[in-house]
């Protein structure tokens, strides 16, 4: 009987060893990570129809990893010559990457500087929602070395790109599950949480988000998945480059076409003292929102001055909560 239980225990024993083993340390950790992507690079950045999926070599910390990519996305692969795309593993990467089985990755788009400017403060988007609203999509920013193995003449290009926590991955850390609906009532959201991400997409000037089903798709939310945490709704958003903190050259306000401009409130209709809280939580974190540019800032040596004087106005505006609140009012949505 003791034999019996110290082989169980052993066992035990090493199934939790494996399993922290197998826990993935990818968005755990805010250096830059160095890579180097090889395989049929233009092929695949062309087959924006068929999506096939091509086989690559990623490698990492000495290590190379077997990787199938494709393209994906929807309006960037439109305009984007080298659109985001999609890492899958061929098994367990015992790396960095352990626990990882399919990736978002998101590409400097083409190849002025102006692009990659743009795909930095979209990495700082992301951190400053973090910051701002409890639940956000974690980013780790990459700096890749493209390798096109079938054209030896096209010389390697080296850019930052950033990878996206996995929806499954983002669920479990907030202790909820991701759902599918056609939309959402503002009463089955988690009130405090939704503020803040309506204040926050106020804050970098986005309206290119809603809470419903967005045009040719199945289910909620356009530019975000919604996560039930406890029988509430956490709305959580992704896809910030057409806002006017990232200012990418592509950027048009939904329905018009015209460039992004100003801020302009886009979310649910809410009490008054819920939204003045929110303005009031997302002022206070004044200095760690610019905190968060400034870190980007240090590791990509890559000025984003031009994101930091559009946010100066919301702070400024922010002193008067009330006032602010009552401006949301004018386009709110019921």
């Amino acid at each position: 009987m003791r034999r019996a239980f110290t082989r169980l225990w052993s066992q035990l024993i090493w199934l939790l060893c494996l399993g922290v083993a197998n826990a993935s340390p990818l968005f755990d950790d805010d250096a830059v990570l160095h890579v180097e992507l090889r395989g049929p690079l233009d092929k695949t950045l062309v087959d924006v129809g068929d999506r096939a999926e091509h086989p690559f070599v990623l490698g990492v910390d000495g290590a190379d990893l077997d990787v199938r990519v494709r393209v994906r996305g929807k309006s960037r692969v439109v305009t984007c010559k080298f659109p985001p795309l999609r890492l899958e593993f061929d098994g367990p990467p015992d790396t960095v990457f352990a626990g990882q089985r399919k990736l978002k990755l998101v590409t400097h788009c083409n190849k002025a500087e102006s692009y990659e400017t743009a795909l930095l403060k979209e990495y700082a988007a992301y951190r400053i929602f973090a910051l701002l609203t409890g639940s956000a999509v974690r980013v780790r920013l990459l700096r890749v070395r493209y390798v096109d193995t079938d054209e030896p003449g096209n010389q390697p290009i080296e850019r930052f790109a950033f990878l996206l926590e996995p929806d499954a991955d983002l669920a479990k850390r907030i202790g909820g599950e991701p759902v599918d609906l056609k939309g959402v009532a503002l009463g089955r959201l988690a009130r405090e949480q939704v503020a803040n991400v309506f204040v926050a997409q106020y804050l970098i000037g986005n309206t290119d988000y809603s809470l419903v089903t967005a045009e040719g798709e199945d289910t909620c939310c356009h530019n975000g998945i919604l996560i039930d945490v406890e029988g509430k709704l956490h709305y959580v958003p992704y896809d910030f480059d057409r806002s006017k903190f990232v200012d990418a050259i592509y950027a048009r306000t939904p329905g018009s076409g015209a460039r992004v401009r100003a801020r302009r409130y886009v979310g649910y209709c809410m009490d008054d003292l819920d939204l003045e809280a929110a303005i009031v939580r997302v002022g206070d974190a004044r200095e760690q929102v610019f905190s968060e540019i400034g870190a980007v800032e240090a590791v990509s040596g890559r000025e984003l001055k031009g994101g930091e004087r559009f946010l100066k106005g919301f702070f400024r505006a922010a002193k008067n909560p009330a006032r602010l609140s009552a401006r949301f009012e004018k386009t709110c949505l019921d």
